[in-house]
């Protein structure tokens, strides 16, 4: 690429909601690569965005974020200084997690309890009720609780791709689907000399909904109290070593929660990573500390101990942190305090 081509381009980042795996990040990607105009789009797991790169003045945001939504995706363009926004964003798409795993957990053990009543009440099997209770249980879960797995697999289906929601969406839609025709189209399985009764699956297809949102819902729990509870300084060594890890493994992205060797990383690849992590960060700790760091969250986690544990580094927070209430001569000789301590030792 010539100078003058990076002149004529111009570079955003969006925020993406709704990803879950590297199927995602591939399906994103390949929708805002489809937009006329754009020459790259990065997407990463780890932090919910997406970095495009476009000529200057042939892409409008709007259009990335069409591409993006019509891939079953959330997406909002990520300003300088919208940081109160994104934490907003991100607790209402928690908001709209726990109410659907709510929803589900209590539909979904309903249907349970009904389910396996013949097991203590003889003959209930038969009632002709009980296939239709069942029916009203498991339809919202279907329907409302899982239709963010259904909006996901039609997207990637468009694209003539799968994904975790794929698995979902086909699992539960079969068993709930023989369910629905045991219960409104009986006399196909009389005619097989079937029981329809023996063939209704209600209460598996939203237990499994309820449980892998069980899942999604902790997992984005977790990411959010860990992200409020990062320093702009923490969020950059997360990203650093995201990138560290991607090159050295060959493998884009990597999750921050994602174990070394469940990645294929071995002996050789991880001393590689601890050499590139020295060099970036400058650090003088022992090199078992590292690799002793099966995730990149784990490895942040040790290096920015380290920082605020090198000589002087905790006294120099507390000043920058009080810098506000001090005079300018204050400031500076605290500073210089500071400044000498870290050179004498």
């Amino acid at each position: 690429m010539t100078p003058e081509t990076k002149a004529a381009e111009s570079e955003l980042t969006l925020a993406i909601e709704g990803m879950t795996c590297a199927s995602c990040v591939r399906t994103v990607e390949g929708a805002l690569e489809k937009v006329t105009g754009v020459s790259d789009a990065s997407v990463n797991l780890a932090n919910e965005t997406a970095r495009v790169r476009f000529a200057q003045g042939s892409v409008a945001v709007p259009e990335l974020v069409k591409a993006v939504k019509a891939a079953g995706y959330g997406a909002r363009e990520r300003e300088a200084g919208s940081e109160e926004r994104e934490r907003v964003a991100r607790l209402a798409e928690l908001a709209r997690t726990r109410r659907r795993l709510i929803v589900s957990l209590v539909l979904a053990s309903a249907a349970m309890v009904v389910s396996m009543a013949p097991h203590v009440i003889s003959g209930i099997e038969h009632a002709d009720w009980r296939a239709y209770l069942l029916f009203a249980l498991a339809t919202p879960v279907q329907f409302y609780a899982g239709w963010p797995f259904y909006r996901t697999a039609l997207a990637a289906a468009r694209h003539r791709q799968t994904n975790m929601s794929t698995l979902v969406v086909v699992g539960t839609t079969a068993a709930y689907g023989v369910s629905v025709a045991a219960t409104f189209v009986p006399s196909v399985f009389f005619a097989a000399r079937l029981e329809p009764h023996q063939f209704l699956y209600y209460e598996t297809s939203a237990v499994i909904i309820a449980l892998v949102l069980l899942g999604r819902y902790l997992e984005a729990r977790d990411a959010y109290e860990r992200l409020e509870k990062l320093k702009p300084g923490d969020l950059q060594v997360l990203i650093a070593l995201a990138r560290i890890w991607s090159e050295v493994l060959e493998i884009d992205p990597v999750g921050v929660t994602d174990s070394f060797f469940d990645l294929g990383g071995d002996f050789l690849r991880a001393a590689q990573i601890v050499s590139r992590v020295i060099k970036q960060f400058q650090l003088q700790i022992p090199l078992e500390l590292l690799f002793q760091s099966p995730t990149i969250a784990a490895m942040a986690a040790v290096i920015t101990e380290n920082q605020l544990n090198q000589p002087g580094a905790k006294q120099l927070e507390s000043i920058l942190d009080g810098l506000e209430s001090m005079s300018d001569e204050e400031a500076q000789r605290r500073l210089n305090e500071v400044t000498s301590t870290i050179a004498k030792k």
